[in-house]
């Protein structure tokens, strides 16, 4: 709806005022270039970015009110958007905090225009009166029970159709959480989204997880989809992976297993756990590649086209951390994309970036993979080693690479120093006519 109940129009300034700053700090540097590369905002905005990249939550949150992308109404265009970069947690965070914003105005049940999609991506939805046994919130006397002992902190009711356990929340939260989801398995109520951000710390080969507070995550037979985001683009190991692969095994209704903001390793095609998730059909896709998990030789596959599709719309970073093999399926779905004349709106290289050819048909990284030259890539963006010199024959060949994509917008860098001209001879024709520009952010 356009409009909220009880005659509220609109949060207050000094409520939207808030809400904004704290938008802004749910808003990081790589997910403010994918969303205003999505949102379609203008090549220099998007420039602005990257020349200030501690204020980027602050610039994203002024450049969306300009645009009407948020109002002190309705935030679904940015909701949406950030679900399309596969960041379900974050938009749910973000409509959380709206929501709350109108709650202190007014006490009445609201419902708030967030996601009018209501899709499975956990979009918070409207309160119904209900008598079933499988209603969402609790009684008071469940609440205060799954508050935990001796704390005194606020129980807060979940709702089941997107449960985050984040690392930022106390143990006490975290508890409750717990604590409601077991309940809600008890009774045989489905739990369709259950996301761990950054919250998870070890995982066994027994498939027990450990969050960083300290807490073991039990076994929920009515969970049908689990996230895992970690920190930092965290590097998992096979007893990692696996370890998630015994979990959803004995999740009995676990359909969904993604993993985001991470390095995954194959497996044996021997594992005992791979026999198992096929028998379940279990869907393991990783999130950062658009690949998801062959089950029978335990290795990533390329997921459909459509997957692929949506992923390139929102950006494709390669980073110097991450194994060869990660490197190299990157690679693989940047061709694929170029082949299928798939566009990809962002390309960006982070430290990785070692040399290019003089006819500028290929970069080679620092492990060693080459990417070819892309037909279909919008904008790329290179960070080097902080005050690498880049001299101008390579500069020439970097923009030949550019140029060799038909839909190319924008070269960027970042972190190096560029030359200061180049020879008249350097710049094709063809590289004139598609007016193309070569730009040097500040680090």
């Amino acid at each position: 709806m356009d409009r909220l109940p009880g005659g509220m129009k609109t949060l207050s300034l000094k409520e939207f005022g808030l809400f904004k700053v704290q938008l802004a700090d749910h808003l990081n540097y790589d997910t403010s270039l994918r969303l205003a590369t999505l949102l379609g905002y203008p090549n220099a905005f998007i420039g602005s970015l990257r020349r200030d990249n501690s204020d980027v939550g602050l610039l994203m949150v002024n450049k969306m009110e300009e645009r009407g992308d948020i109002a002190s109404d309705d935030i679904s265009t940015l909701t949406n958007a950030i679900r399309d970069c596969e960041l379900n947690g974050t938009a749910t965070k973000v409509e959380k905090i709206f929501r709350e914003k109108f709650e202190k105005q007014s006490k009445e049940q609201l419902d708030v225009r967030v996601n009018p999609s209501n899709q499975d991506t956990g979009a918070v939805e409207p309160a119904k009166a209900t008598d079933s046994k499988d209603t969402q919130r609790q009684s008071s006397d469940e609440l205060k029970k799954a508050a935990g002992k001796g704390t005194t902190e606020a129980v807060e009711p979940i709702n089941l159709n997107c449960v985050t356990i984040e690392a930022t929340d106390s143990k006490a939260k975290q508890q409750s959480i717990i604590d409601q989801l077991k309940d809600a398995a008890d009774k045989g109520t489905p739990i369709r989204l259950l996301i761990l951000d950054t919250s998870f710390r070890t995982i066994d080969e027994s498939g027990s997880i450990t969050l960083h507070s300290g807490l073991i995550l039990p076994f929920f037979s009515t969970l049908t989809r689990l996230t895992v985001w970690t920190e930092g683009g965290r590097v998992m190991t096979e007893t990692e992976l696996a370890g998630f692969l015994k979990y959803g095994s004995k999740s009995t209704r676990l359909n969904m297993l993604k993993f985001q903001n991470c390095d995954l390793p194959s497996l044996s095609s021997s594992m005992e756990v791979l026999k198992e998730i096929r028998k379940k059909r279990l869907k393991v896709s990783w999130v950062d590649t658009a690949h998801c998990l062959d089950t029978s030789s335990g290795s990533w596959e390329m997921d459909n086209i459509d997957t692929v599709r949506k992923y390139c719309g929102v950006g494709i970073a390669i980073r110097k951390h991450w194994r060869e093999e990660t490197q190299e399926l990157q690679i693989k779905m940047l061709q694929f994309a170029s082949e299928n004349k798939i566009p990809v709106s962002l390309l960006i290289l982070t430290k990785c970036y070692r040399s290019v050819t003089p006819d500028g048909t290929k970069i080679t990284l620092q492990s060693g993979q080459t990417l070819p030259a892309l037909s279909s890539v919008k904008m790329i963006n290179i960070t080097t080693e902080d005050g690498r010199k880049i001299p101008a024959d390579e500069f020439a060949h970097l923009l030949e690479f550019a140029n060799k994509s038909q839909i190319i917008e924008d070269l960027s860098f970042q972190g190096c120093e560029l030359p200061p001209t180049l020879p008249a001879s350097s710049i094709s024709p063809e590289m004139e006519s598609k007016n193309f520009k070569g730009t040097c952010y500040a680090v």
